[in-house]
């Protein structure tokens, strides 16, 4: 009663552990059509490659050869991963991976899904929104540096914009900070309150992978070139503002586009196998991976998709092969799961997960956020951005923190309970003074209190309305 075909994982030694715990996680109660678990019934195939180009073709060649309709991947070497393309492309074999280094061929409909988001037009529309007219490009990849140059030319004609960009090429953190000094002297003091703020300074995009980012980032510590007026964009969502740890007291001139909320993945109490991988695999990639097992989970476990390839089988008279070589050419059952890819369309971990044609992810949102200084406690949302147009700017309220903190506030409240009551034992003629009354409303505030550093007064409205426009435009109650 096996599944008519199954698909196949192929990925490095380090994350053969996690996979292992996210497939038990996600998978635990999924059922397939018929009964039994998707992992037992679908016998996912771990193919190891680490151990050559060969080894990767002869392992792709037998498992096409055994049935297999669909391939997934996390982070592997550029060249396995156009191994694994050419193969999957080749055979009409839909091929899912968490990397956005998937071989450019893939947009052109050659069956590539990726999990992780296209954010470059994220990157341009951060540059228009805060008015960025130049700035200084590191990477470390040489693939990152065309996707993003040829992405700049299309986006700055669309936009009838102009824009200066100086590349450098960081290969190490010597190279950095060679490159850092060559701007030290653009920087002036009195930090800009938005990245738009400001004329001098130098505007720093940082296509690098997150450990060299935290290199350069650290370096222009040293450098103070943090609290000044140069500013630091990190492409890359994995690399986290929420974790960064700076000795900085003033505000902190780096950005990050953020898709998932701190400890989503490690912190939940529902996947408690996943925290001992804090740390030592970026959380964004982990959840990726949750999602690529819940949307395959749900294909395969589909009664549709279940008959479409029984379907399938029996009309081809499909038997195992003994060779990749001997399958006939398409059509294949790979076609009917990278339709149901196509179609398929849900809420998972790193938000809403559907595909474009083309296998690029769609109708995404993500969060821009500034790192936190020594005195912050968290990073700072100063912006929203979908992929279908929409940069909205999150008010700056760092002034209004400051003035609350700075003063007595006056907060006026009405009895009401279980909000706002008097204490036992208080006489109800009682009006003010916060140790006289009780209830959730009195415990937020203190809280706030706390949070805040502010002092304040509290009465009672002395009308006993919540308060509502009157005829000549004035106010009763609150």
């Amino acid at each position: 009663s096996a599944l008519p075909s199954t698909p196949a994982a192929v990925f490095g030694p380090e994350w053969e552990s996690v996979t292992e715990e996210v497939f038990r996680e996600t998978f635990a109660y999924q059922e397939a059509p018929g009964g039994g678990s998707a992992i037992r019934r679908h016998g996912f195939r771990h193919r190891h490659a680490d151990n050559g180009s060969y080894f990767l073709c002869h392992h792709l060649c037998s498992s096409f050869a055994e049935g297999v309709s669909g391939v997934f991947s996390p982070q592997l070497d550029e060249s396995y991963l156009q191994i694994i393309h050419s193969f999957t492309r080749a055979f009409a074999i839909p091929f899912l991976t968490i990397t956005d280094q998937t071989p450019a061929a893939a947009a052109s409909g050659g069956g590539a899904f990726q999990l992780m988001p296209r954010i470059e037009k994220a990157v341009f529309d951060f540059f228009a929104v805060y008015n960025w007219t130049s700035a200084v490009v590191f990477y470390d990849h040489e693939s990152v540096k065309e996707k993003y140059q040829q992405y700049a030319m299309e986006a700055l004609m669309l936009r009838g914009r102009s824009m200066s960009m100086d590349v450098k090429h960081v290969t190490s953190s010597a190279t950095a900070r060679r490159y850092l000094s060559e701007y030290q002297l653009a920087s002036a003091p009195g930090p800009p309150s938005r990245p738009a703020s400001g004329d001098q300074g130098a505007r720093f995009l940082l296509l690098t992978s997150t450990e060299m980012t935290l290199k350069i980032l650290i370096l222009a510590e040293e450098m103070q070139m943090l609290s000044n007026n140069n500013y630091y964009l990190i492409a890359d969502p994995r690399t986290s503002c929420d974790s960064m740890k700076f000795q900085v007291t003033g505000k902190i001139h780096v950005a990050c586009f953020r898709m998932l909320k701190p400890d989503s993945v490690f912190g939940d109490p529902k996947f408690p196998r996943l925290a001992r991988y804090r740390n030592k695999i970026p959380e964004l990639d982990v959840a990726l991976m949750m999602d690529v097992h819940t949307l395959l989970a749900s294909i395969y476990n589909s009664q549709h998709v279940f008959e479409s390839l029984a379907s399938f089988n029996k009309q081809q008279g499909r038997r195992e092969y003994k060779s990749c070589m001997d399958i006939p050419v398409p059509p294949l059952p790979g076609e009917i799961i990278r339709k149901a890819i196509v179609n398929t369309r849900f809420v998972g971990v790193t938000g809403n997960l559907e595909f474009d044609q083309d296998g690029l992810r769609r109708n995404f949102e993500l969060e821009v956020v500034e790192a936190p200084s020594k005195n912050q406690r968290a990073s700072t949302l100063i912006g929203r951005w979908s992929d279908y147009g929409q940069y909205d700017i999150v008010p700056d309220d760092s002034k209004s923190q400051i003035d609350i903190a700075s003063s007595t506030v006056r907060v006026v409240t009405i009895i009401s309970e279980p909000f706002t009551m008097h204490k036992r034992g208080v006489n109800t003629s009682v009006t003010a003074g916060v140790e006289n009354f009780e209830g959730f409303c009195i415990d937020m505030l203190r809280q706030i209190a706390k949070l805040t550093n502010m002092t304040y007064e509290l009465h009672l409205v002395a009308d006993g309305k919540y308060g509502e426009e009157l005829d000549d435009h004035t106010w009763n109650g609150m």
